[in-house]
């Protein structure tokens, strides 16, 4: 409570002093600055074990509804309200703790629940208003259960199902009422199938497509997936050496609708990134920004 109305009164303060006559938001637009004012300096705030952080090697981050944000590392989830933070580690007592304390993935359902995707422990359901763990983990001798314990990519698409992409195990999406699993694997003799059975990203884009990055992990991937939920077929976008139009790497480390990418064409600024490609996927309505581990080049908008 005492967070929110702290929030509330900067956010108050913070539209006063911008609308005030005075302002310099007030004097730029009466045109009485210069057109190009000098940039405020950025600041950066440390958060290290030092200030609670359970451990300082960061491999997620996710801020929820509520506005806490949650901080996954080798050792433990965080969740820090901008003040203190509250740490989740597993206790071999108690099987409604984390199941694993090092995360890969983090993310928020509709109803609320963060779920916490973990290197080896399978994936996790944390109810923020009891502080308690569900677990979906692997069993070998349990063919509806989670089909690989190593889980970076979980997503809850825009009809409410929640997909989970493993490292080994495929594809998957989840009966919340009966805790089964169903599962999409690579089949040789079907190219309609999924790519790769190692996922390492997802993303709903704005028709209901599913696009699902492959690789990572120093496995192999099959480049870029997009699946078809009306159909139950995957279209595959992989590198080709011979086309310089195509994905530069077969290995998709991450992918995002840039918020800019709905009202116009892809700014040139994310053409680039240092130590592996980004590449500007356009088609009418929507567009798709994903990077790839190869080296460092810039990417043309493409026409699909």
């Amino acid at each position: 409570m005492f967070r929110l109305v702290r929030f509330c009164l900067v956010t108050i303060c913070l539209f006063g002093t911008l609308l005030w006559p005075g302002s310099t938001l007030a004097q730029a637009e009466a045109g009485s600055l210069p057109p190009e004012a000098p940039d405020t300096p950025i600041r950066f705030e440390r958060l290290t074990q030092e200030e609670g952080l359970s451990q300082n090697s960061v491999l997620a981050l996710f801020q929820d509804r509520e506005g806490f944000l949650w901080i996954g590392t080798q050792d433990g989830l965080n969740r820090y309200d901008g003040y203190n933070f509250a740490v989740y580690k597993n206790n071999v007592d108690d099987p409604e703790s984390i199941s694993l304390a090092s995360i890969l993935e983090i993310t928020q359902d509709r109803k609320g629940d963060i779920w916490v995707g973990t290197w080896g422990g399978g994936l996790n359901k944390l109810d923020p208003l009891t502080g308690k763990f569900t677990r979906y983990q692997h069993d070998p001798n349990d063919p509806g259960s989670l089909p690989h314990d190593l889980v970076p990519a979980v997503l809850e698409d825009s009809r409410g199902v929640l997909w989970v992409g493993t490292q080994g195990g495929g594809l998957a999406t989840l009966d919340r009422e009966t805790g089964q699993f169903t599962t999409y694997h690579h089949n040789p003799d079907d190219p309609d199938s999924l790519g790769s059975n190692f996922i390492s990203a997802l993303m709903e884009d704005d028709a209901g497509a599913l696009w699902v990055g492959t690789g990572g992990f120093n496995m192999d991937g099959s480049g870029l997936d997009r699946f078809d939920p009306e159909t139950g077929k995957f279209f595959h976008y992989a590198h080709d050496p011979a086309d310089p139009d195509s994905l530069s790497s077969n290995s998709v480390s991450s992918c995002c609708p840039p918020a800019t990418a709905r009202s116009g064409p892809a700014p040139a600024v994310l053409g680039w990134m240092a130590l592996a490609s980004t590449w500007w996927i356009q088609r009418p309505g929507w567009s798709l920004a994903l990077c790839t581990t190869s080296v460092t080049r810039r990417a043309s908008p493409a026409t699909m």
